[in-house]
């Protein structure tokens, strides 16, 4: 397993840096090893992931990648990976940011769909919970409507939740 994992990581980077959008958002999720495995990144890997992982980010706002944004929301709690230690996203806001960007982008639920992800989205969020100032909350609400404005308005609505890498995604 644990050479198995280091082949997927040496073939998601190169096919990364090659330009490769779905493996640089695979690459994104990488994280810094794996316990059961043994699997672990080199210092090196770690520093490149650094250099690396905001480039990869800043193309995804820019082409409109409601992928990076999905990211973006996820509970440290829930996975942590390298990318949640990448300087610009230690903001304690970025979950808010994620979850108000894409609701700004969500479309409409259709009720036969079996997929509850949009409808989860939109559930209020209760501010006790956030833990974020009014003045935060007003910023980070802010943020995403000119986030929106500039890289997603002239996206597709999601009808569904983006899926930020999949098993085919890492393999290639």
């Amino acid at each position: 397993m644990k050479d198995a994992l280091r082949k997927l990581y040496e073939a998601t980077n190169a096919a990364a840096k090659s330009g490769d959008i779905d493996a640089q958002m695979c690459y994104l999720m990488q994280g810094a090893g794996d316990r059961e495995s043994g699997f672990a990144l080199t210092d090196a890997e770690i520093a490149e992931y650094q250099s690396l992982g905001p480039r990869y980010v800043e193309a995804a706002f820019k082409r409109g990648d409601w992928r990076v944004v999905d990211l973006l929301g996820f509970h440290v709690i829930d996975w942590a990976g390298l990318f949640i230690s990448l300087e610009q996203w230690k903001d304690p806001t970025r979950e808010y940011k994620a979850h108000q960007l894409l609701l700004l982008g969500a479309g409409d639920v259709d009720p036969q769909d079996k997929d509850y992800w949009l409808a989860a989205l939109r559930m209020p969020e209760s501010k006790d919970n956030l833990r974020l100032s009014a003045q935060e909350i007003q910023d980070s609400d802010a943020w995403a409507q000119e986030t929106y404005d500039t890289y997603f308005s002239s996206q597709p609505r999601l009808m569904k939740e983006p899926i930020v890498c999949t098993a085919q995604d890492a393999a290639q």
